[in-house]
């Protein structure tokens, strides 16, 4: 149930960043069953969103004290 919106979108920020999105209550999928969908490798910054973000990123900023 998406209620009143047409296109959710849910960005999720673990090991890695993730994201989903559902056109008309279902989520978009490539002939081989994989999301059609994907965040990680978006340009961000003058890299990706998943080097930005992801957990190397986060370890290298804690290493740096930052």
């Amino acid at each position: 149930e998406t209620g009143n919106a047409r296109r959710p979108v849910c960005v999720t920020l673990g090991t890695g960043v993730g994201a989903a999105i559902m056109t008309d209550g279902r989520i978009p999928v490539t002939p081989l069953g994989a999301t059609a969908f994907s965040i990680y490798s978006q340009p961000f910054r003058g890299g990706t969103i998943e080097g930005f973000f992801g957990r190397s990123a986060i370890r290298d900023s804690y290493e740096m004290g930052a």
